[in-house]
């Protein structure tokens, strides 16, 4: 074993422990143990796949740890700062990246769309940071900016680590099983007719505080968020799939989700889902090298489920459906929440209120509205200035972009995957314009996963 080599087994671990100094005894005894316990059983497993699975598996189930200190006003100070689940794996693979670098003299070059994205996202955090010099309160844009270098870091990580076929396969495999999770609470929360007490031990300790406080993944609206992110991926995977109970288990997981986000009723979710399932569908079935007895097979099953969706619960969706014009005119409705927005933009136009200040600042610009504005776009600019939300914008259009092109390059057998990945962020898109997406919680995480995985993919080895 070369000498570097064997120092990693203790070196890399100990490097991936600092972070728990801050934590109280327990829990840092609980993350070392699992950083010398899990690198290098990581190292023996050969390659990042087990890292990119739990990194992914984790996306909807990011356990968060608050570190010390109390609220002020409802925004987090610097002793706030948030320990999650996920930093585990995330320093795990950039541990490895470090670590392959180093003994095989060469890293992974990521290609142009995963240079872009990153780069525009680091321009994104850059004038973020900068919107802390007018903030009323500087920490909390650093400390809420932080959550920018986590996703960035994943995304620009995964990218790098999955540039095999392979390793995307595991890195799938991991979401597909987050989302079977994030289904079955959906169809619980229906069933009993409750959300668990998301609200009431938001602020707790307890393993269902540290949950959702993860981003609300007890919330049906963000369970809906998250499934129409990654169910379009599980049905392009189905239809990509050779083997067929694959593809079963796949197309059924498909189908408890779509019955998931119509038992949230979440209408932004169910658009949304809808819109990446037609796109998906309509790919497959226009791809001249299936048979056409599989496309009229996929066409049939796709117009059969959407019938028994309706029939099921036509009553609970219309009603909700019908109630957006009176829900938007009311006195705390999503109109007061824009024309609030709105406000922000006009008196802050280039660096916004701060970063994670947008709802601290609610009582400046009339009534201090429950709920920020639901629109993620609108939210970015108010907090970050209108470069900042054009930043924002541009990073997810030059990532579906990116996935697009590698759609119509039909050499790549991967091409339904990638429009898979294509349907997924184009409707997550045009859902940000009616929900919060809330900074870093499970639907904004895996969307820069899912941009890893994708944008990662056409990598390559170089020498130094």
């Amino acid at each position: 074993m070369p000498r570097w080599t064997a120092k990693a087994w203790l070196v890399v671990p100990a490097l991936a422990a600092l972070p728990a100094l801050a934590l109280e005894p327990k829990w840092c005894l609980f993350y070392v143990a699992a950083s010398f316990v899990l690198l290098p059983a990581a190292f023996l497993v050969g390659g990042a796949k087990l890292w990119l699975f739990l990194l992914c598996a984790l996306s909807a189930f990011n356990f968060t740890k608050v570190v010390g200190g109390d609220a002020l006003q409802g925004a987090p100070g610097l002793g706030l700062l948030e320990f999650k689940a996920i930093d585990v794996p995330i320093l795990a693979l950039l541990s490895f990246v470090a670590f392959r670098a180093v003994t095989q003299g060469g890293g992974q070059r990521l290609g142009p769309s995963a240079r872009r994205a990153l780069a525009v996202g680091g321009l994104f955090l850059a004038w973020a940071v900068v919107g802390a010099i007018g903030a009323s309160r500087p920490d909390v844009v650093l400390v809420q900016s932080l959550q920018y270098v986590r996703l960035l870091l994943g995304l620009a990580l995964v990218a790098a680590c999955a540039s095999e076929a392979e390793d995307v396969a595991w890195g799938l495999a991991g979401l597909f099983l987050s989302l079977a999770g994030q289904t079955a609470i959906a169809v619980l929360q229906y069933l009993a007719g409750s959300s668990f007490g998301l609200y009431e031990h938001f602020e707790e300790d307890t393993a269902v505080g540290m949950l959702t406080r993860s981003g609300g993944t007890l919330n049906p609206t963000v369970l809906s968020e998250y499934i129409g992110i990654v169910a379009p991926l599980a049905l392009a995977a189905a239809f990509a799939s050779r083997r067929r109970w694959i593809t079963a288990a796949l197309i059924a997981l498909y189908g408890a989700a779509a019955s998931a986000t119509v038992l949230t009723l979440s209408r932004g979710g169910i658009v949304s889902l809808a819109l990446s399932t037609l796109v998906v569908v309509a790919w497959f079935g226009l791809r001249a090298d299936q048979p056409r007895t599989r496309k009229a097979m996929i066409a049939a099953a796709a117009a059969g489920f959407g019938v028994v969706l309706t029939g099921l619960f036509s009553d609970q969706v219309f009603a909700r459906f019908s109630d957006i014009a009176a829900e938007a005119e009311g006195g705390t409705g999503r109109l007061p929440q824009v024309k609030q927005a709105l406000e922000m933009v006009v008196h802050h136009p280039l660096t916004g209120v701060g970063l994670g200040l947008y709802v601290d600042t609610m009582g400046q610009y009339g009534q201090a509205l429950p709920y920020p504005v639901h629109n993620k776009f609108l939210g970015v600019t108010a907090e970050t200035g209108i470069p900042g939300g054009i930043l924002y914008l541009c990073l997810w259009l030059f990532t579906l972009g990116a996935f697009v092109r590698r759609v119509l390059d039909r050499t790549r057998g991967e091409a339904i995957l990638y429009a898979g990945g294509a349907a997924a962020v184009l409707a997550t898109l045009v859902n940000m314009n009616t929900d919060v997406y809330s900074t870093g919680g499970a639907p904004e995480l895996t969307l820069f996963l899912l941009a890893g995985l994708g944008l990662g993919h056409a990598g390559q080895r170089v020498r130094a």
